[in-house]
């Protein structure tokens, strides 16, 4: 198969299909596609879910986390019983942005959880909020 060919994503099980089914459903696009994905987004959408979940596709391919031997997810959904703003599970290779902060910050400050969360992503799960962080 061709290295930039559009291939479908298994669906995890018990898990539902999230929102922006064209970032989910597909696998390895290549950086430029998902910059230019997330610059369109940017630029004809009102809706800060599409654009920060483009940006977070976007970053996820940047920092090689949606690799063949490494794909990550991104989703929003309520993260009230852990009191975060973003969270990285490692165990199911996906970040998370809290629905609430979606609603109540700007878009750079979005930007700045996703990216926080990458890079939870890409160092050791052992290594928490703390000096070195």
């Amino acid at each position: 198969m061709e290295k930039n060919s559009i291939q479908p994503v298994m669906k995890r099980q018990n898990r539902p299909m999230k929102f922006h089914k064209a970032l989910s459903m597909v696998h390895k696009l290549n950086e430029q596609s998902y910059r230019e994905i997330f610059e369109d987004t940017l630029k004809k959408s009102k809706s800060t879910r599409k654009i920060i979940t483009t940006y977070a596709y976007w970053k996820l391919c940047q920092f090689h986390l949606l690799d063949d031997n490494c794909y990550w997810n991104f989703e929003i959904k309520s993260l009230r019983d852990i009191e975060a703003a973003g969270s990285c599970n490692y165990k199911e290779q996906t970040i998370y942005l809290d629905t609430f902060w979606l609603q109540m910050v700007d878009l750079d400050y979005l930007q700045e959880i996703v990216l926080h969360e990458i890079a939870h992503a890409l160092v050791s799960r052992h290594l928490k909020h703390g000096k070195i962080w």
